[in-house]
């Protein structure tokens, strides 16, 4: 019997998905579908993911005539999922190409086959959701606006926003890095370009625990404000495939790289300068952790 896995949220199941499922059905005998909990879509999308509670997203899966079985997992990835099933196909969307498909070196290990299939174009679970919520849209800034005035009230914003919603995952991944330092691991840190000041500001947080390349044990740590930069997403793939403990710092649009990490903070903004205050105001954080 020919196994094959897929896995994803779900949230507001729409066509396109149902002709996912049933292309990567038609690939083996079996089809298992692993299924992001509630927690787990909040860590990788953000605060009010998901719409639809897991138990309700499992039910409308497992009744699809082409899922033969719905299995819900709690971690950012399905990595260990994927180590218990041994599936002999692993498939995902078209949007992921297959060197950033998480658990691909592990099927491939036992002689399974990596699949990346097209998706239906036109559809999407996220501009759905925006059109329910009114498709809010950020207004353009003036030109004659007081620059410093409208920055330092964003900053405050995302600040409150770090309080209100990320805090639980700020902490998560703090506890997750300082635990690791604390038994000798090292810490290596890596971003776009765009985080290089961010970058050097955790290097000199945690200085005499910097490694330069991540083996096995230590923690990667992954910058990048949009969380679409491909150098750090394939840094993140090496690293995981090195057996490190993958944490990713990103922007509220940045569901990929969390996607890819053990632990993520989704910043609550898209504007990318105030993203990446938030990430320099994250590490005094997590110092404070490690020093506490």
């Amino acid at each position: 019997m020919v196994v094959v896995f897929t896995n994803g949220c779900f949230d507001l199941i729409h066509p396109a998905h149902v002709d996912f499922l049933g292309r990567a059905r038609a690939l083996g005998d079996r089809l298992v579908v692993g299924l992001n909990s509630d927690a787990s879509v909040r860590a990788i999308r953000g605060p009010g993911r998901p719409l639809v509670p897991e138990d309700d997203r499992r039910r409308v899966l497992a009744a699809l005539r082409c899922v033969d079985d719905v299995v819900v997992f709690d971690e950012p990835t399905p990595a260990r999922l994927i180590d218990e099933l041994r599936p002999d196909v692993l498939v995902k969307g078209g949007d992921w190409p297959v060197d950033q498909i998480v658990g691909a070196e592990a099927v491939r290990r036992h002689g399974g086959r990596v699949v990346s299939l097209p998706l239906v174009p036109g559809y999407s679970t996220t501009a759905l959701i925006e059109r329910i919520r009114g498709g809010a849209v950020t207004p353009p800034r003036d030109a004659g606006d007081d620059v410093v005035a409208r920055a330092l009230g964003e900053h405050r914003e995302v600040a409150e926003g770090l309080l209100a919603e990320s805090g639980p995952a700020i902490r998560a991944a703090g506890e997750g890095l300082a635990g690791a330092l604390r038994t000798g691991a090292r810490l290596c840190v890596f971003g776009d370009d765009e985080s290089a000041l961010a970058v050097r500001h955790f290097e000199r947080t945690f200085s005499g625990r910097l490694g330069t390349r991540p083996e096995r044990g230590d923690v990667a740590l992954a910058l990048s404000a949009s969380g679409e930069s491909s150098a750090v997403l394939a840094d993140v793939m090496s690293a995981r495939e090195r057996g490190c403990l993958t944490v990713g710092l990103t922007g509220a649009g940045g569901k990929r790289l969390a996607s890819l990490c053990d632990l993520a903070v989704l910043v609550p903004s898209d504007h990318a300068p105030r993203v990446r205050e938030a990430h320099v105001l994250i590490g005094h954080l997590w110092g404070e952790l490690l020093d506490g």
